[in-house]
């Protein structure tokens, strides 16, 4: 890890969410949540698109523009940096 932390600077994260449990897997992993953490964590409504401090998934994920092996991730993290709106308008 390069020693980022899921808060600060961080604002936006583009997770790759082809199911469930790997996006529950993520949060933990790259330390939203700790992992006993995680139901309350999501049920706190950390992982809506308005209501989050670091928003996750800005452009919709791979239900809207995420698949072509994680292309659309990576376009829309670029978005996110440098200020520009998503594709979704969100």
């Amino acid at each position: 890890m390069a020693g980022v932390q899921p808060t600060g600077r961080r604002t936006c994260a583009q997770l790759y969410d082809a199911f469930t449990p790997r996006v529950m897997h993520d949060l933990v992993a790259y330390g939203f949540c700790a992992p006993r953490s995680r139901s309350a964590f999501v049920a706190a409504g950390n992982c809506e698109l308005r209501r989050q401090a670091c928003r996750r998934n800005t452009a919709g994920g791979l239900i809207s523009e995420g698949h072509l092996s994680g292309f659309g991730h990576i376009r829309e993290a670029v978005r996110q940096v440098r200020g520009e709106p998503s594709a979704s308008g969100r």
